[in-house]
């Protein structure tokens, strides 16, 4: 018996130390990426890899410049008011109908045409789960509390609206 337990002593006072892992800061990025992919797999079972994330500051004309009348855009919004707009592109909602819907992906690629209202309804677990893990991963970060209170509203069925329905109130 105390051989074992010699020998266990002299095993970890020989053994090399392990440096401790670094403590990596959790950036906005970082924690962007980390949301939607735990949003995905929480919500609706869909392991997702994100392979980048940017970020960009551009006025609200240029921005939805970006956009198309493909994407869904869901209005966000807190306190009554939009305070921000939601973009998913066809590959994402299609594929999280198909693992809602069937258990797996297709192999094909998305249609390209618009997305349907039903389409949009279905990934809303999706989006929600999106935003509860953007108030629990952007904490400590630039993006700390912007997603606190923040709602999903209703959809923009074109750019143009999501242009005027944004535009600040003059006066």
């Amino acid at each position: 018996m105390t051989t074992a337990t010699g020998s266990g002593v002299l095993q970890r006072m020989t053994q090399r130390q392990q440096p401790d892992a670094p403590d990596v800061p959790l950036t906005a990025l970082r924690a962007v990426r980390l949301a939607l992919a735990r949003g995905a797999q929480t919500s609706i079972g869909l392991p997702v890899t994100v392979g980048s994330v940017a970020e960009q500051a551009l006025p609200l004309d240029e921005l939805l410049a970006e956009f198309t009348d493909e994407l869904l855009l869901i209005s966000l919004t807190r306190d009554g008011a939009i305070c921000g707009i939601l973009a998913c592109d066809a590959g994402l909602v299609a594929a999280a109908i198909e693992v809602m819907t069937t258990g797996k992906i297709s192999a094909g690629a998305p249609d390209t045409r618009s997305i349907t209202k039903t389409e949009g309804t279905l990934v809303q677990p999706l989006l929600r789960a999106l935003l509860d893990e953007l108030e629990e991963t952007t904490a400590r970060t630039s993006l700390d509390g912007w997603t606190r209170m923040v709602g999903l509203g209703p959809r923009f069925t074109r750019c143009r609206a999501a242009s005027f329905d944004m535009t600040a109130p003059i006066g």
